[in-house]
């Protein structure tokens, strides 16, 4: 009997061993730094860099940052704009800066078709274009399965036409991230005609409450934080907050908080299942950062978004940083 006892714990535990072993087996070819990536979505295959961290141990599983351009950029714009693999390596994440689905008629550019919400200036997002959630969905798939990423730690940032993308991303795929980080571009669901001053509650029913951090200036000219009045952007940034409160639970009142003297933390506390959704609003005119911008980056990144020239009022290619949006959000993703 003892003998039968111990034959059934070896087994038990050469089977919890299994999934470890399968991952090391998978990501024996990566190694730190840039990693080419082919992966299939919708019947086509999708080429993708997956960038390791400096201290990759193929024996362990890694965190995943994925970073969503501006509309009109690419990802790899994007990441020198921002700095977050760099930043995210030294913490010991891994990142992937994928293109949007939809290709500028000229230049190199790209959009993402973000359901139900039209380009920039009004235009339809064409029929054959790449459904961009799935892709999302089956790449962070890909990446488990094959390369070493923790399922349990994948996490989504964006600029802009990339933070609306990372907001559908909460909505849609809360089973394959922990937390979302939209910058300049918070949204809860399209919004709702015929005022669009709503988010579609039939348009983000996330499966998991999910927590989301969020940060936006109060003189931003392309993603108004009032509102917009339209189908593209619609409701405010404070609805769009307090929508993913409602969605995630909390119960407890926003709390507003000064953190400097241009920036407030707005938190929603008792949250479920521990997320959490906070709100870094920035109360400046654009030339002193409250613009559409990413605080802290190498450059203004609206002079990157489609049909949005230099935001700052002094014609400064730069505003007076507020906060480091790269650092604020790696040390809130480390959190979840």
């Amino acid at each position: 009997m003892f003998k039968q006892i111990i034959s059934v714990s070896l087994a038990c535990v050469a089977v919890l061993l299994q999934p470890a072993a399968r991952a090391a087996d998978a990501c024996t070819d990566l190694h730190p730094g840039r990693n080419p990536i082919a992966t299939m979505s919708g019947g086509q295959k999708q080429d993708i860099d997956l960038v390791m961290p400096a201290s990759f141990d193929p024996a362990k599983s890694v965190p995943l940052v994925i970073g969503l351009h501006p509309s009109g950029g690419t990802g790899a714009t994007f990441d020198q704009d921002t700095g977050l693999s760099a930043a995210a390596s030294a913490k010991g994440f891994a990142t992937m800066f994928p293109d949007g689905g939809v290709k500028l008629p000229d230049g190199d550019g790209r959009y993402w078709n973000i359901p139900g919400v039209p380009l920039i200036g009004g235009g339809a997002v064409p029929k054959n274009a790449r459904d961009d959630v799935r892709f999302i969905a089956d790449a962070i798939d890909h990446l488990v399965k094959h390369s070493c990423v923790d399922a349990r730690r994948v996490y989504v940032t964006g600029f802009s036409g990339g933070a609306r993308m990372s907001s559908m991303v909460g909505c849609r795929l809360a089973d394959r991230v922990a937390a979302v980080a939209p910058v300049a571009g918070l949204r809860a669901g399209r919004a709702a005609g015929p005022t669009f001053t709503s988010p579609d509650a039939s348009d983000c029913v996330p499966s998991r409450p999910l927590t989301v951090l969020a940060i936006h200036g109060t003189d931003d000219p392309t993603n108004p934080f009032p509102g917009g009045g339209d189908s593209r952007w619609g409701y405010s940034v404070e609805r769009a907050a307090a929508r993913w409160a409602s969605l995630d639970h909390c119960g407890a009142a926003p709390t507003p908080e000064k953190v400097s003297e241009r920036v407030t933390r707005v938190r929603y506390g008792m949250c479920g299942a521990s997320s959490e959704v906070v709100l870094y609003r920035i109360d400046a005119p654009r030339d002193q950062g409250g613009g559409h911008v990413w605080p802290g980056g190498q450059r203004d990144l609206a002079t990157r978004t489609a049909s949005v020239p230099a935001v700052n009022a002094n014609g400064s290619s730069s505003p007076p940083p507020t906060l480091d949006a790269t650092s604020l959000i790696l040390e809130f993703f480390a959190r979840h």
